[in-house]
């Protein structure tokens, strides 16, 4: 137990710091429920403002995980409200944006962010994580230099590069690093990438084994769409018609405006017109 909640706080900023420490703590420990509560008790003082800035970009990190993009781009919004220099507050915000269909206040994000000074090197791997999303190529030098310095999420994003490039088993080497460094196999970059991966490497029991499982993960709409496409492509290169129409089925009703899936779609239900 972090924090016994009965304990007298001596002051109003003794409190504040508690309640943050704690909530940060129970974050680190997946307990992003109690996390919450905490770090609502420490906003719910006045006191010591500028610790607020580090509260809203943790609850903006939980609300991520929880796949709640409105809650994450509210988080980062008061964030940046706060400290407009934050990087991490600006990735933050433009993936939230991203979530939420608000792509030119996305790229609008995108554009401040890339004008920051990176000092430190977290500061140095957010900036390079806004230069991949804005597919420039001098972000693999950050993302291996944040690699290396102990951020082994960057593996996620030098797998991505590596994949777009066309090096399959580079790009999977790469995931799968990050995979046994952090003991996180339920992270829809990685579900997704992986399925992308071994589908254009033609492993299609891989591929459906990945994207099987990042369908099933709790996150936005917009964050799913990408492995929900990769499933039905799957499924319908491996022969598996019928699981492919089903999943097309389903995939109109939650995306009816997706252009992107009208071909498919079409071929699909003329493969399984002529076999019944």
């Amino acid at each position: 137990r972090v924090l016994n909640d009965n304990v007298a706080m001596s002051n109003n900023e003794t409190a504040k710091r508690t309640y943050r420490g704690a909530g940060i703590a129970y974050y680190y420990l997946k307990d992003f429920s109690k996390s919450t509560d905490y770090i609502n008790k420490a906003l719910g003082y006045s006191e010591i403002p500028d610790l607020n800035n580090d509260c809203y970009l943790y609850l903006g990190a939980i609300k991520e995980v929880q796949g709640d993009s409105q809650g994450a781009y509210d988080s980062y919004v008061k964030a940046l409200q706060l400290n407009p220099s934050s990087l991490m507050a600006t990735v933050g915000k433009y993936k939230a944006a991203l979530a939420l269909g608000k792509t030119d206040e996305a790229k609008q994000t995108l554009n401040d962010g890339l004008t920051l000074k990176a000092a430190t090197s977290q500061d140095k791997y957010m900036y390079a994580k806004l230069q991949f999303y804005n597919n420039d190529q001098a972000a693999q030098t950050g993302l291996m230099n944040a690699a290396e310095q102990g951020y082994p999420e960057a593996y996620l994003f030098l797998g991505q590069a590596a994949e777009q490039q066309g090096h399959h088993d580079m790009a999977i080497s790469y995931f799968k690093t990050y995979s046994s460094k952090t003991g996180d196999e339920s992270n829809i970059i990685l579900c997704s990438q992986l399925a992308k991966c071994y589908m254009n490497k033609q492993d299609f029991d891989n591929a459906a084994i990945w994207a099987d499982r990042g369908a099933d993960l709790n996150a936005s709409s917009y964050e799913l769409l990408e492995v929900r496409l990769l499933q039905i492509s799957i499924y319908q290169k491996s022969g598996k018609t019928e699981n492919a129409w089903t999943l097309a089925q389903k995939y109109k009703k939650l995306y009816p405006n997706d252009a992107k899936m009208t071909a498919e779609y079409n071929t699909i239900q003329g493969i399984v017109g002529q076999n019944q």
